[in-house]
């Protein structure tokens, strides 16, 4: 897959679970910046068409108090409990 076979794909859709899940060619993931776990985000155009694009990563001061990262899943903690370096 050669740069210009990126600017223009048709990608099949399939089944995870309950959801439906898109498969992307590694190289575009490639050049999204993309792995396991990464997040995007998908507007609507005002001609109707849609974009596909890498979420904002949140940081630890954009993130509410009382949440942390387990893995790379984001969890709640409970009150009083927290990391010390959210402190």
């Amino acid at each position: 897959m050669g740069a210009n076979d990126l600017n223009k794909l048709e990608l099949s859709v399939g089944r995870w679970g309950n959801s439906l899940a898109v498969r992307l060619p590694a190289e575009l993931a490639r050049e999204l910046g993309l792995r396991e776990g990464s997040t995007l985000q998908l507007a609507r155009n005002a001609d109707q068409s849609f974009t596909l694009s890498p979420a904002a990563r949140a940081s630890r001061s954009t993130r509410p108090p009382g949440w942390r990262r387990r893995g790379r899943i984001w969890r709640r903690c409970p009150l009083g409990i927290g990391h010390p370096r959210d402190a």
